[in-house]
């Protein structure tokens, strides 16, 4: 399993890339079999929006403060770790 870590500049997304990529690893993101985003649902949409013709699962971690389009809240800890699974997701366009 391949993961691209990408995270906002907040204090909290940095300190969770730090530890994720030390027990995950960093792939680049042309190697990657997923894209986890690390910040709040402005850096969500912003990884989104650029990385949506790649077709990969994105699973995104909130270290924002509201955090309506992230999966995972900052109350788990990531050295639990995660399994990612493919899930089907439409895309609107408008």
């Amino acid at each position: 399993m391949k993961i691209h870590f990408s995270a906002s500049s907040h204090d909290q997304a940095l300190e969770r890339l730090d530890t994720l990529v030390r027990l995950y690893g960093q792939s680049d993101l042309d190697d990657a079999d997923y894209i986890v985003p690390l910040g709040g649902d402005g850096h969500m949409l912003h990884v989104l929006h650029d990385t949506m013709d790649r077709g990969l699962p994105v699973f995104g971690m909130n270290c924002g403060g509201v955090g309506f389009l992230t999966i995972i809240t900052p109350a788990l800890n990531c050295q639990n770790g995660f399994r990612p699974r493919k899930q089907r997701r439409s895309i609107l366009c408008g």
